[in-house]
């Protein structure tokens, strides 16, 4: 039986602009999909060390990149549908925490802490079951929509998990 795992690495935006809104869900890539993005990437990747291990994990990230985009307009679109969230999309960078993984892997910003009425529904039991639920659904069609198609035909390799 082959390993059905995805990544997710959850977290809470900020930003100058207090009224900025929504979610958006981030994905590998060693370009950024514009300047704000490449901050994300900036921020999040504080005191990070890239070294030759970012060569093979760039590689393998190449690999399953298709099957990882379908991943993350998944998380977005539930988020966005079940949750009933601003769309940010799905964005690129590249995030540290993603980077290092052998399966689908995104990173997903719920919202901004410097939004009042956001800042209440990520800290409400309400607000955060909603996101939760919304997010463990997108995991689960994921799994059996597109995972499992992957699985039958990616090499054994590049199912397993990294160590």
């Amino acid at each position: 039986d082959r390993a059905r795992s995805v990544f997710v690495s959850i977290h809470r935006n900020s930003g100058a602009n207090a009224h900025a809104v929504g979610a958006e869900t981030y994905v590998y890539n060693t370009t950024a999909t514009d300047a704000r993005a490449a901050r994300v990437a900036r921020r999040e990747n504080l005191d990070t060390d890239f070294s030759l291990d970012f060569i093979f994990a760039d590689m393998q990230k190449r690999a399953i990149a298709d099957l990882t985009e379908q991943f993350a307009v998944r998380m977005q679109d539930g988020l966005v549908t079940a949750a009933h969230v601003e769309d940010r999309d799905v964005r690129r960078g590249p995030f540290h925490v993603l980077f290092f993984s052998a399966m689908p892997s995104v990173l997903v910003e719920l919202g901004f802490l410097t939004n009042r009425q956001e800042q209440a529904r990520l800290r409400s039991e309400a607000g955060q079951r909603s996101l939760a639920e919304a997010m463990g659904a997108a995991v689960l069609a994921f799994g059996a929509n597109d995972l499992d198609a992957w699985q039958e035909s990616a090499p054994e390799d590049a199912q397993e998990p990294a160590k």
